[in-house]
């Protein structure tokens, strides 16, 4: 969602400074209580210029912890996001989600395998020249990958 503008961000400084209430001023301009409170906390502050949006796991990533992954990732190139995030949070105590750890590793043109390590091996159990699962299950794959005959 898209910042509200300084205008009205200083209309509803001046309107609660001039004395009028919070809920009438949140009302007036169309705007929720805690979003008032916000702006004179901000207005306090010295700046009604909105914040920065983005993520903030970026943050916890440090040089450091970005020179790991990298050096884990050309070592091992098909590590997967849960285990690059134990990693992270063993080595250096840091707790990020994994699409974090993606976003952050797609930032650094990281490039992606197609198939996994399984597949590429012939030991994924997808049907094989009998139609048949791997495991003696009968049932068939779906979707794409669905045999035809």
């Amino acid at each position: 969602m898209k910042a509200f503008s300084i205008d009205l961000r200083r209309r509803v400084v001046g309107a609660v400074k001039a004395g009028e209430s919070k809920a009438s001023v949140s009302r007036r301009f169309e705007v929720s209580y805690s979003t008032v409170k916000n702006y004179l906390k901000l207005d306090a502050g010295g700046s009604l210029e909105p914040r920065k949006s983005g993520s903030r796991a970026y943050r916890k990533f440090t040089p450091a912890a970005l020179d790991a992954m990298k050096a884990w990732l050309e070592e091992k190139n098909d590590l997967t996001l849960k285990q690059l995030q134990r990693r992270l949070a063993d080595g250096f105590r840091i707790q990020v989600s994994q699409p974090a750890i993606w976003n952050c590793l797609a930032a650094m043109d990281f490039a992606w395998k197609k198939n996994g390590p399984r597949r590429r091996t012939g030991a994924s159990g997808y049907p094989g020249a009998s139609g048949k699962m791997a495991g003696g299950s009968r049932r068939r794959a779906g979707g794409a990958n669905r045999v035809r005959r």
